[in-house]
């Protein structure tokens, strides 16, 4: 696994299903920030804690295609509701 750039580093990652057991060990930011340096060195990679954690927060926010697969499109009509019949003797406000 040789990536230049950690965004390459973590998409090649994603599809290893050993180093996505260590990193769910993660308890914390900061040890899933340790755990993926870590990573990166076995693989003789050198990252800064920074890329790291800059990385981390872009994933935070969702692209346009991952808004769309997690509001999955879905539009639901309009219905329009008849207020009820006014019944002889009634009030009305």
């Amino acid at each position: 696994m040789k990536a230049k750039s950690f965004p390459d580093f973590y998409r090649e990652l994603q599809q290893n299903t050993k180093a996505q057991e260590q990193l769910k060990k993660a308890k914390d930011r900061a040890q899933l920030i340790d755990t993926l340096l870590g990573l990166g060195r076995q693989q003789g990679l050198s990252f800064t804690p920074a890329e790291v954690a800059a990385h981390l927060d872009a994933k935070r926010d969702l692209s346009d295609a991952d808004l769309a697969k997690v509001a999955g499109g879905v539009t639901l009509p309009v219905v329009k509701v008849k207020p009820p019949p006014k019944l002889p003797g009634s009030i009305s406000c």
